[in-house]
């Protein structure tokens, strides 16, 4: 029995494609047409296999808020390419974000509310410092300078997945100058309220995924849910 979602609860799913699954029944019973095609266009096969197992577990858990079987939900994409359940099937306006690094794949799903989530793995990047200087506020740049050179590159991941995760929250995508906006938290803060205009204000907070991730989940409201990690 899933938990049912409530006006302030979010729901987050942790999927790991790393087991062996004999994913091509996902793909032949979940997956739409245009599904298939995109999974088809993928070069390497673990890529392939990532985006089925994903896509068909995102069908399974909506579909269980929905009581519609997963292969009949339909997206629709809105103006800046983020996906929707069409209004057609979403009377409860149900709303999911979905992002993955790697074999690790993070799902969220509230009810009205705007939502955005990211993750990353930690790994090295030869430029994150200029990447940081050029995409990060003046205060996000100092606190992964600031650092020893061995947790620096924490810093910048951990900094990259809010923002990520605040312009999926907004829809806009990187349609949003990302240096316009800071994600550093006041001292001893677990969340953070960031206002992009008078209309827009959103809440973000770092989540723990996985060994060796870096995750963050921010919503469009003006004060923190309760998070609950779903199976």
């Amino acid at each position: 029995m899933i938990n049912k979602l409530t006006a302030n609860t979010i729901h987050i799913a942790t999927i790991d494609s790393s087991p062996t699954i004999y994913y091509e029944d996902l793909y032949q019973e979940i997956l739409s047409k245009d599904e298939k095609t995109r999974a088809d266009k993928f070069y390497f096969e673990h890529h392939r296999k990532n985006f089925i197992i994903f896509r068909a577990t995102l069908r399974q858990t909506v579909s269980k808020h929905l009581n519609i079987s997963a292969e009949k939900i339909k997206f629709k994409y809105a103006k800046f390419g983020k996906p929707e359940i069409i209004t057609a099937q979403n009377k409860q306006n149900i709303q999911f974000n979905i992002s993955h690094s790697e074999n690790i794949a993070l799902i969220a799903i509230c009810k009205n509310k705007h939502i955005g989530i990211d993750i990353e793995q930690v790994r090295d990047l030869k430029d994150y410092q200029k990447i940081s200087e050029r995409f990060f506020s003046k205060k996000e740049n100092q606190a992964v300078l600031k650092e020893p050179i061995k947790n620096q590159i924490k810093t910048f991941f951990q900094i990259w997945t809010r923002k990520e995760a605040l312009i999926k929250a907004s829809g806009k995508g990187l349609f949003q100058n990302l240096n316009s906006f800071s994600t550093i938290y006041s001292k001893n803060a677990k969340t953070k309220k960031i206002t992009l205009d008078p209309n827009q204000t959103f809440i973000l907070q770092d989540i723990q995924a996985a060994t060796n991730f870096k995750s963050a989940i921010c919503i469009k409201n003006s004060k923190p849910a309760n998070l609950i990690f779903i199976s």
